[in-house]
């Protein structure tokens, strides 16, 4: 990692409010909405930009293990990992507590 990169990665580190812990943990994930709508940002040969009308809220189900019963939870970034996996970061969605 450049310094740039890390100098980055420890600002962003330091503007979470929340503890992170380590997991192993299978989770499952499912959309709420069955449809999605939104605008076309912009638009190439090899893919497309859409910003939706709505938060891309999801329901999620971690591993007996966790000890954390499903939640909803809003996409908040995307990130392309190697080996064709992706990893998402998402947010509880604090109105779903206790539900």
């Amino acid at each position: 990692m450049d310094r740039d990169a890390a100098k980055d990665q420890i600002a962003h580190d330091e503007r979470r409010s929340d503890v992170r812990r380590p997991g192993t943990d299978e989770a499952s994930i499912r959309l709420v909405d069955e449809s999605l709508t939104g605008t076309l940002g912009n638009l190439s040969d090899g893919g497309l930009f859409v910003v939706l009308d709505q938060p891309l809220t999801l329901e999620v189900t971690l591993g007996a293990e966790s000890g954390v019963p499903p939640r909803r939870a809003r996409l908040i970034r995307c990130q392309s990992l190697p080996g064709g996996k992706s990893g998402w970061g998402l947010q509880f969605d604090l109105d779903d507590i206790g539900d």
